[in-house]
């Protein structure tokens, strides 16, 4: 697939860079208002936590109107992506078949948010 890569859900079908109110077709991400910061760190952590909150409802596909890819998987589309990657810093070490144990890990443990 080709397009530019979505910073939120990783799907690389996006056909306008993630910026000026593109809509992301997967995870619905309205970029410029969904991830408005004053700084790009903000908007890095605004990424992150649009990411948890889609993975925490089942990373639903959002619009009805853009067909998935096939065989589309939205656990598996993050883990692939190293780019976006938020769930380890070692992709390499771990192997797919934990995978979906390793997501649930990261959203079920607490988080720690801290305010500038």
């Amino acid at each position: 697939m080709n397009g530019y890569l979505c910073p939120v859900c990783s799907y690389r079908g996006l056909e306008h860079p993630p910026q000026d109110f593109t809509i992301c077709p997967c995870c619905g991400t309205e970029f410029g208002l969904d991830d408005f910061a004053m700084f790009p760190e903000g908007t890095k952590r605004a990424w992150q936590e649009l990411r948890r909150v889609w993975l925490e409802n089942g990373g639903p596909w959002f619009d009805p109107g853009t067909p998935q890819p096939l065989g589309w998987d939205p656990l598996r589309q993050i883990w692939e992506e190293k780019d976006t990657l938020a769930v380890t810093s070692s992709v390499s070490d771990v192997s797919s078949s934990v995978l979906p144990k390793t997501i649930t890990t990261f959203l079920t443990v607490p988080l720690r948010v801290e305010y500038a």
